[in-house]
Parts: structure tokens; C-alpha cells; sequence
């Protein structure tokens, strides 16, 4: 569900902007968490290693 690809005439007020921020707050956490993971990682390995 990507809501920049739906077509923005006339099914504006479908738009949800809690659902929107709170589908934003995931993908950033999910990011951020991914990130994190790799940065611990790979430090982790460094002092392994």
C-alpha cells in the first residue's frame, strides 16, 4: 500500500493522516532498527575478530 501511487482525484478523503504517520513511525523504526542491528554487528565482529 503505497499512498503516493493512488490517484489523487476525487479519493482524498480516504487519506488518513494518523494511519499515514503511524505507517511512517514503522518504516522509520523499522529502518532504524535494521540499521542499528548492522552497526552492532559488525562492531561486534570487530572486537571478535
Amino acid at each position: 500500500m503505497d499512498p503516493f501511487s493512488s490517484p489523487s482525484g476525487g479519493s482524498s478523503s480516504n487519506f488518513n493522516p494518523d494511519a499515514f504517520k503511524d505507517q511512517l513511525k514503522n518504516h522509520l523504526a523499522q529502518a532504524y532498527a535494521e540499521e542499528f542491528l548492522e552497526s552492532s554487528v559488525s562492531s561486534i565482529k570487530h572486537y571478535l575478530y
